[in-house]
């Protein structure tokens, strides 16, 4: 499982990122487009990273059919302008505002990038829990998105949904899925996700809370549990953390460092879900599975 840090599309977030050793980054076109990026730099400093089309957040703000197009023909222009350089690039994904037929249409301008080798994730949003366009897109494409938990349907049956079928027919065609803001859900599960996404370590920064990878999932100490931080020093030194950040961190003399902290658990919990379901990611090259099983092995 490739794990991917969402949110950074700031630069201080993508400064602490950078000395925690992160490769892999996700970005939302639509905050992007608004900020003087250097993306030769950027490609340079995360040689793996993923491109969300940012639709949904852009609909909430219920945009007009005009402004709608604008902004799918400018996410298309970007995708040009950068083709090749991204892991992966989203479709234009907000089914539940335009309805399936309208998103097939616009699925299409997607396909020249796949051609050109830019490989593209098609997010399945179904309206049900029986997962139709799942299932279809498994079939249809290599590359599937599957995002948050309906509420009508347990996590339970999503996992079982995930290992079920859909890791049939994603094993029978070679498709890959990514789970979009996933990464504590899967962490703690059997789902066979190549690849997942998730802001949730930027905790530390909003809100002060403590990520603490036990092993099997993760434990969230609120900021009123702080004090138990001076617990987790041997943890921060095991993970690399210098001892003027552990110093902060332990104090709560700068938030920064207690995303440092969490961007370690996370980066711990990719190693042990990828040394659990070693044998189930079919995917992974004999190189790969070997990099796993060392135990120098850090993600």
């Amino acid at each position: 499982m490739r794990m991917f840090f969402a949110g950074a599309e700031d630069k201080k977030i993508r400064e602490i990122l950078k000395k925690c050793g992160v490769t892999r980054i996700l970005i939302s076109y639509y905050y992007i487009k608004q900020k003087k990026i250097n993306f030769e730099e950027l490609f340079a400093d995360f040689p793996e990273i993923v491109l969300d089309s940012g639709a949904f957040t852009m609909f909430k703000k219920r945009p007009t059919k005009e402004e709608s197009a604008k902004y799918f023909a400018d996410y298309i222009k970007f995708i040009e302008q950068h083709a090749g350089n991204f892991f992966f690039v989203a479709n234009y994904d907000v089914d539940v505002f335009t309805g399936y037929k309208q998103i097939d249409e616009w699925n299409k301008e997607f396909f020249p990038f796949e051609k050109a080798g830019q490989r593209v994730c098609y997010v399945a949003h179904d309206f049900d829990a029986r997962h139709i366009r799942l299932y279809e897109y498994l079939q249809s494409f290599g590359y599937v998105g599957v995002s948050y938990v309906k509420s009508n349907q347990t996590q339970k049956e999503h996992v079982e949904t995930l290992t079920g079928v859909a890791y049939t027919i994603a094993l029978k065609n070679k498709s890959h899925i990514h789970g979009f803001g996933m990464t504590s859900f899967v962490s703690n599960s059997r789902a066979p996700f190549y690849s997942v996404d998730s802001t949730t370590y930027l905790g530390g920064a909003k809100y002060g809370t403590t990520y603490v990878y036990n092993g099997a999932f993760f434990e969230t100490w609120t900021y009123h549990y702080k004090y138990r931080r001076k617990g987790l020093v041997g943890q921060a030194r095991a993970y690399g953390m210098d001892e003027e950040t552990i110093k902060k961190f332990v104090d709560d003399s700068d938030i920064n460092a207690v995303t440092e902290f969490n961007i370690y658990s996370w980066k711990e919990s990719e190693k042990h879900f990828n040394l659990r379901l070693l044998q189930r990611q079919w995917w992974l090259t004999d190189k790969e599975r070997e990099q796993i099983t060392k135990k120098e092995y850090m993600c």
